[in-house]
């Protein structure tokens, strides 16, 4: 009996303490359910943040601190119902951004807490957004003539400043643009009492495409005040004005609710629309402020490690050389050999990526130093270090002049003088050998700075042209610029967050899952809304060849499917890309869905002019080989306008399901990411650790040998 009693007593015990247990480990969760208010979490987050600085100043140094944005987090609370979610977003990536420190329970703790906060006051937010927008129905802002003769001056100021750089170019230049922007129907029609509003819109789109040279700052003044005229203009010509942005309105309303609880791309779309149109049409000017504010979050997270970055630059050179020098009165001539090792260190900064390359040299060399009658034989070691700062912004690629510094030993292995003058050769020699060793060491460090400069100089222009050429200008000119693209370094990677959306466009409605720890040398979290907002910018009302096609294909080093090879027994064909949403993609459940709309096909002398939506999809498997995609199913095509097709009609469905089922392969395997020719590393990037789901890819690899 006794026994039993003790087992009893025991087995309470050990289930009061597995209960107390249990209540530590949600603690977290009971706290947060039963808190009411923002305010309540908090006073929770002061505390945690209060511990973890505790921990810092007896763990860390305060550099960790402010990696972790510590003063922001304080600045955030501060502001309470007003802090800013996309900074509270940015200190939350930098939580789960993998760095050494963050598994700690302190950091753990905060970043959870700071989670809740900021879910809380997402909703918080919302529901004010919501009371503003019904505010906002009792605040239409008529489109006067006045406001429209405003506008118009602004247009026609930028078309008399462009005219003015017209003239300062050269005469073939001015002609060219001239001709391109169609400059008599241009200014006629703007300068007319009554403009044609549809001729106008036709000329602004030319203002629009990509075009080498209207990134220029007159070519975007005209383009934008051209559209500011433009929409103000045609919103003033409906005379059912209140009444339109009324129904704007209540849809935007109705798509907030949808957010709030399933903010999906479609909804996310939609409030972009709707920001959009406000505005085009001058409406509601705060709401938009602050609906960008809340809802659009950045769309793509990246971050590559230093050992990845290094394989960009490092190599090992070895040459001889020739020594000729005149030092002190004395000529010293010899042979040696140069090793040069070239790599790269990251260096921490908040405001923009910071990459040093680094070049140490030695040189052994055998020398002779002849003065007069006297010959002095050696054997010399130079040390050279040098290092260049190269800075990565939105705006490009920048450098610092390259710092250099060497030094000079040297052993005297022989004397060659007369022998009553040796006592005084030799003195004299060791007397010189510091002074001999310091100039030659400055000069070292000369010819390393010329030989970095001439080869390092070039490539960083090489690199920065690319940028600029084949990634700013184009999205400049089309209005399409990444409305925020932050570069960041710590000790050991480098970092960017990207939001790419335009007015009409948001981002991702969160944050993408954390990954799970281990090492990284390649990390990629890419929002379904990045491909969309992206190829809507670069690939709207665009028509693409079959030429096009294959020379696209070819610059990426793909095989061309036969039924896409150019033959003369083939029919040339090209397809125009829908202006909204061109592309669509789905990213969910280890799945790929993908989407092509057009508004016109054209085979041969076959020409439809409808809207055409091809769509296929693919299962992603991470196998031990890498990655397969597996495609499910068939390519569709589908005319979503049309109930029934005419013959014409499925002889183009045809002939489009047979070129894009060629493109969309049955099955894609990728064995890994073969590092640039360029970078000339025989190293490769394996997948380890791949996930597909709720609108997030998330995919990091490590290097290889």
């Amino acid at each position: 009996m006794q026994r039993m009693c003790f087992h009893k007593r025991n087995s309470r015990k050990l289930l009061l303490l597995q209960l107390f247990a249990f209540s530590l480990l949600f603690q977290p969760m009971i706290l947060w359910a039963n808190t009411e208010s923002s305010d309540e979490l908090s006073d929770l987050l002061v505390e945690d943040v209060a511990k973890l600085e505790t921990w810092i100043d007896e763990n860390r140094d305060r550099s960790f601190a402010e990696y972790l944005l510590i003063e922001d987090i304080h600045e955030q609370i501060e502001l309470g119902s007003s802090a800013d979610l996309k900074k509270v977003n940015q200190i939350i990536a930098r939580f789960e951004s993998g760095e050494p420190g963050l598994e700690e329970e302190t950091c753990v703790r905060v970043a959870e807490t700071l989670q809740v906060w900021h879910d809380k006051m997402a909703a918080e937010q919302l529901a004010n957004l919501l009371a503003m927008a019904e505010k906002a129905k009792g605040e239409f802002s008529p489109i006067t003539p006045e406001i429209v003769a405003d506008y118009k001056k602004e247009a026609v100021a930028a078309l008399g400043e462009l005219d003015t750089y017209l003239k300062l170019t050269t005469e073939e230049e001015e002609a060219k643009w001239r001709e391109y922007l169609e400059w008599e129907v241009l200014s006629s029609g703007l300068l007319s009492e009554n403009p044609d509003l549809r001729e106008l819109s036709r000329l602004q789109m030319k203002l629009t495409a990509n075009e080498e040279g209207l990134e220029g700052a007159p070519f975007l003044a005209l383009q934008t005040s051209l559209r500011q005229y433009w929409d103000r203009a045609v919103f003033a010509a409906d005379t059912d004005g209140e009444k339109t942005y009324q129904t704007q309105l209540t849809e935007f309303i109705g798509l907030l609710k949808s957010f709030e609880s399933d903010p999906t791309l479609e909804v996310t779309t939609g409030i972009g629309r709707k920001l959009g149109w406000f505005t085009r049409t001058g409406q509601a000017e705060k709401l938009v402020a602050q609906a960008r504010k809340q809802l659009s979050r950045p769309n793509l997270f990246f971050r590559a490690s230093e050992a990845l970055l290094t394989e960009a630059v490092k190599r090992t050179d070895r040459r001889e050389v020739d020594i000729n020098e005149f030092v002190l009165g004395a000529s010293i001539t010899g042979q040696g050999m140069s090793t040069s090792n070239v790599s790269l260190n990251l260096k921490p900064n908040n405001n923009r990526a910071v990459l040093a390359v680094t070049v140490d040299t030695q040189v052994q060399s055998e020398n002779t130093s002849v003065a007069r009658r006297v010959v002095v034989y050696s054997s010399g070691k130079t040390s050279i270090t040098g290092e260049q700062e190269v800075f990565l912004t939105k705006e490009g690629l920048h450098s610092k002049e390259l710092t250099a510094s060497a030094k000079t030993k040297s052993i005297v292995t022989g004397i060659s003088a007369p022998r009553l003058m040796y006592r005084a050769v030799k003195g004299q020699v060791d007397y010189k050998k510091p002074k001999t060793e310091y100039l030659l060491a400055q000069r070292a460090a000369d010819r390393l700075k010329g030989e970095v400069a001439s080869e390092l100089a070039p490539k960083l222009a090489e690199a920065n042209q690319n940028f600029v050429s084949n990634f700013q200008a184009p999205l400049v000119r089309r209005g399409q610029f990444p409305e925020k693209l932050q570069f960041r370094t710590t000790e050991e990677r480098l970092y960017a967050i990207w939001l790419q959306a335009n007015s009409f466009q948001l981002g991702a409605p969160g944050l993408p899952e954390k990954l799970p720890a281990g090492k990284s040398d390649l990390v990629v979290q890419l929002h379904e809304s990045y491909v969309v907002n992206l190829l809507e910018s670069l690939l709207g009302g665009v028509t693409l060849t079959d030429e096009e096609l294959v020379q696209m294909l070819t610059d990426a080093k793909q095989e061309i499917p036969e039924e896409l090879e150019i033959t003369q027994e083939k029919n040339p064909w090209e397809i125009t890309f829908a202006a909204n949403q061109p592309v669509g993609v789905q990213f969910d459940n280890q799945a790929i869905q993908f989407s092509l709309k057009g508004t016109r096909f054209k085979d041969g002398r076959r020409v439809i002019r409808e809207e055409i939506l091809i769509t296929a999809g693919y299962n992603v498997e991470k196998t031990e080989e890498g990655t397969t995609l597996t495609r499910e199913g068939e390519v569709e095509v589908f005319f979503p306008k049309v109930e029934r097709l005419d013959a014409a009609q499925v002889a183009i469905k045809t002939a489009i399901q047979k070129k894009f089922s060629s493109l969309f392969k049955d099955e894609i395997q990728s064995k890994g990411i073969r590092l640039p020719e360029k970078w000339n590393s025989d190293a490769s990037l394996q997948s380890n650790f791949m996930n597909i789901q709720n609108g997030w890819f998330s995919g990091s690899w490590i290097l290889e040998e």
